[in-house]
């Protein structure tokens, strides 16, 4: 385990920076670019999880999946849900967490998909 999570140690600071910085430009940005470029990101981040894990022999393609879904982990429960614990808003925190749970299937099969593209 913690060599999965050293292997997977720079797409996980990225996911994170990824969605502070998508929260600091949304001031400055139109939403809509905001949200299109945030989201090309975490996608191209989790397929490059799934597919680190399957090419330094990490794990198989289900370690790929999961390896997916530990990005969306850090991007949203921990940096937006943490973001909304921070500021008070319990039930916005409860509203990511739900969503986490809904989505978080998507995620998987996106790193499964970079896990086969590396084969």
């Amino acid at each position: 385990m913690k060599r999965y999570l050293l292997a997977l140690k720079v797409v996980l600071i990225l996911a994170a920076l990824n969605s502070v910085v998508s929260h600091l430009l949304s001031g400055f940005v139109p939403e809509t670019v905001n949200t299109i470029i945030f989201n090309l990101v975490r996608v191209a981040l989790v397929l490059w999880a799934g597919w680190v894990v399957i090419a330094l022999r990490l794990g198989g393609l289900w370690g790929a999946a999961f390896g997916g879904a530990l990005v969306l982990v850090v991007d949203h429960p921990v940096v937006t849900g943490g973001f909304f614990l921070v500021s008070g808003e319990f039930s916005a925190f409860l509203g990511v967490l739900i969503s986490f749970v809904m989505f978080v299937w998507f995620a998987m099969l996106l790193g499964l998909v970079g896990g086969l593209a590396s084969r």
